[in-house]
């Protein structure tokens, strides 16, 4: 199992662009969060792979602008809009393109998505409580994998 965080200063750009649209100031700023994975895929990513990451990449992108318009139409920074702009723009997005990475190396890779992360907790972002019987349910997608000889690529502070 691989852990992966954000590239550097990602997450505190993240931060600075929810708070903008916590103000009610939504721009197209958080597109420019794909520029540090541009260089690493374009060099690490080989073949079909990357056009496959480059649709991953999009969603992930996606993901982080319709979080950050409802944080503009909220007027708040927090919560799960908050979670979701910063771990689909920051740790999954990373996870995700370094299964690609270890893919286009020979190495049998596998991101596990948002939906399928191994640890629940409760809905108190920021304060939660983990959720052991509800995490333990979730074990088998994660065991099945590593059986089946894949090196999983996951995001690291979610």
């Amino acid at each position: 199992m691989t852990v992966f965080s954000a590239p550097k200063g990602l997450t505190d750009k993240i931060i600075g662009i929810g708070r903008n649209c916590a103000k009610g100031e939504f721009s197209e700023e958080y597109k420019s969060l794909i520029n540090p994975y541009l260089k690493i895929s374009e060099q690490h990513i080989q073949g079909s792979l990357k056009e496959h990451f480059e649709a991953g990449k999009k969603r992930h992108i996606d993901e982080v602008g319709k979080a950050l318009e409802r944080i503009c139409l909220n007027r708040e920074f927090e919560g799960v809009d908050r979670a979701i702009a910063l771990a689909y723009g920051g740790e999954l997005l990373t996870a995700t393109m370094m299964s690609y990475i270890l893919n286009s190396h020979h190495l049998e890779a596998s991101s596990v998505p948002f939906s399928k992360w191994l640890v629940m907790t409760d809905r108190n972002f920021e304060c939660d409580t983990f959720l052991l019987r509800e995490s333990k349910e979730r074990t088998d997608n994660l065991v099945k994998r590593i059986e089946d000889g894949k090196v999983l690529a996951i995001g690291g502070f979610i």
